[in-house]
């Protein structure tokens, strides 16, 4: 299968790439890791987009990096994506852990003070984002769905995701919210795998999912089965911010949330959930993983790990090889552009803060 990209997300995947090159020049790695073992956390449980993202781009970071040492992928799920962050943050700082984390940066600036982590510390290395999340409905919802039109005549819905305070959970009330339409959040699905599997169990009706677990699992088996249906997706907004960009990870199966609202509704979406759909896609969709050392890594060693990250992320067979798994290129963020973006979050405003916190107090009923 032949896979294209429209202008909009050319263009982005053009500008981080930019950025790359900008910040972090291709210089030689400065010290040699040989007969190391590196070990990449990520904080979801196994299996995913995450697990799946992680594996192939250690398999070509490893690589990259002088002596080419081996580099293993550890998933450690809990807290709230907190206890794999944590034991990444935490660990001996000599370049032998990092982290490859959902880090959920938008909505833990909520934190108690006391409580937020401080990523800005952190030794960041970069982040990969780009991929869409979609929701998908049990096709014997309700009076049953026999298109996704059907899904915005429910009078209700239950649907499972992360947890209250992931951005993909929040979005999709709001997308609700916009469409009228009366929803009950379960929580503490982490991992595609865990919301897939309460799907067809019947725990939830409708379920989200990020456009690789579409790709690699739902789309030969539960879809193609019959059982659930892909209703629309949510991701980037485009530069005008009237709508969310489009993606071929779906093909004509499902539409940008944008699209499916004018379809329903006939009017353009707006108002404060629609400030929090774009918000998510500005500041959680283009760094979905953010890729760090622990605080203190010397100077050296985040040279290499750094400079060997440019190398790899844009190694055409990486693309190649990510872009079947996402449905589209991934954002690479790396450079300063990644310590930039993470200050952004950080300055969040109080208004958009206040948005967060409504659908936060929403979603836990």
């Amino acid at each position: 299968m032949n896979l294209t990209l429209n202008k909009t997300t050319k263009l982005m995947a053009g500008l981080c790439v930019a950025a790359i090159m900008a910040f972090q020049p291709l210089t030689a790695s400065a010290e040699s890791m040989a007969g190391k073992t590196i070990t990449l956390i990520r904080n979801a449980s196994p299996g995913g987009s995450t697990g799946l993202g992680a594996q192939i781009l250690a398999n070509y970071w490893s690589k990259a990096i002088e002596g080419e040492p081996t580099m293993i992928v550890q998933s450690v799920p809990g807290g709230a994506l907190t206890k794999g962050i944590n034991q990444a943050r935490n660990a001996k700082p000599d370049g032998t852990t990092i982290g490859y984390v959902a880090w959920s940066g938008s909505t833990r600036i909520l934190d108690d003070p006391a409580l937020q982590i401080p990523f800005e510390k952190l030794g960041l290395i970069g982040g990969v984002g780009g991929t869409s999340q979609m929701i998908s409905i049990r096709t014997d919802a309700g009076d049953g769905i026999s298109n996704p039109g059907d899904f915005a005549k429910l009078d209700e819905v239950v649907f499972g995701g992360y947890s209250v305070k992931s951005m993909p959970s929040m979005s999709f009330a709001a997308a609700f919210d916009l469409l009228g339409l009366d929803w009950t959040f379960v929580s503490g699905f982490f991992g595609d795998t865990k919301i897939s599997a309460a799907q067809m169990r019947g725990e939830i009706e409708a379920g989200m999912s990020t456009a690789s677990y579409y790709r690699t699992q739902l789309k030969d088996g539960a879809v193609a089965d019959g059982e659930i249906m892909p209703v629309f997706y949510l991701g980037a907004p485009t530069a005008d911010g009237k709508d969310i960009v489009k993606t071929d990870a779906y093909g004509e199966i499902a539409l940008p949330f944008s699209e499916y609202y004018r379809n329903i509704t006939g009017k353009d979406p707006s108002g404060p959930e629609w400030e929090l759909i774009k918000f998510n896609g500005t500041n959680h969709e283009p760094v979905i993983w953010l890729i760090f050392a622990p605080e203190g890594t010397p100077d050296e060693t985040m040279k290499t790990l750094r400079n060997a990250f440019v190398k790899a992320s844009t190694d055409p067979a990486y693309i190649a090889e990510a872009t079947k798994l996402y449905g589209a290129e991934p954002l690479i963020t790396s450079g300063q552009a990644i310590i930039d973006r993470v200050k952004s979050v950080q300055g969040t405003t109080e208004e958009m803060k206040d948005i967060l916190r409504t659908y936060i107090a929403k979603l836990k009923g």
